[in-house]
């Protein structure tokens, strides 16, 4: 009995170093992406990619058009089975994710420069960094952002803003800002909603309202407009 269990044990290790081994990891991991770009709206192009035991990686991803840097996606037979992949990218983005047919969980960390398609007349930064759960379900996603600094330039003058935080909600094309907050000199309170474009971000229409506190003096402000075109307006 010891002999036959031990027999089985050791093919269904050598079945599963073998699925490690011979598995075609990058047409499988092609398929993931290809499902997600059609779930997402998203678009993925590289230049190159090779393919490993442990990785594949492809160099110099754009998502959507805009530079990426190197993205890997670190797989095994479990991993894969369930459907899985841990994804890496370093250079202008640096993130870590588990990505699923329809579904990511991720952290991304950047300078506020990367952030240059929201340049009208905001700019930011320092650090940026994100974390969330985006899904394709019927499950609404959720997105959280630190920026270091953001500065506005507004009717009354250039305003900056320090230790921004935002925690959002997202379902479809629906973005609800549950709070856009800052703390500093100025400090900012804001809510609203963000009609998403995914194909084009820069181009999603903006409606906030909330307050924003200048030299002690609190006033009522709305931010509408787009992403990369945005008009702060104070009564």
């Amino acid at each position: 009995m010891n002999r036959k269990i031990i027999a089985l044990a050791v093919f269904l290790a050598a079945f599963t170093a073998s699925l490690w081994l011979f598995l075609p990891y990058k047409p499988f991991i092609d398929n993931i992406i290809s499902a997600t770009e059609k779930n997402t709206g998203m678009s993925w192009e590289y230049d190159s990619s090779d393919d490993g035991i442990f990785y594949t990686r492809y160099y110099d991803v754009k998502i959507n058009g805009r530079e990426t840097g190197d993205v890997s996606f670190s797989h095994n037979p479990l991993m894969l089975l369930r459907k899985k992949i841990r994804v890496t990218s370093t250079g202008i983005y640096n993130t870590d994710a588990v990505m699923s047919e329809d579904s990511v969980r991720f952290t991304l960390e950047t300078a506020g420069q990367a952030m240059d398609y929201i340049s009208k007349p905001v700019r930011f930064e320092g650090r940026v960094y994100l974390e969330g759960f985006l899904t394709a379900t019927e499950a609404p996603s959720e997105l959280r952002a630190q920026i270091a600094k953001a500065i506005m330039t507004t009717p009354i003058g250039e305003l900056a803003f320090e230790n921004v935080t935002a925690s959002v909600e997202i379902k479809g094309n629906m973005i609800n800002v549950l709070s856009l907050k800052a703390t500093g000199k100025t400090e900012l309170n804001m809510s609203g909603t963000v009609h998403l474009d995914k194909r084009h971000p820069a181009m999603s229409d903006v409606q906030l309202t909330g307050t924003a506190g200048v030299l002690g003096i609190r006033k009522n402000m709305t931010l509408k407009g787009t992403v990369g075109n945005l008009h702060p307006i104070f009564n």
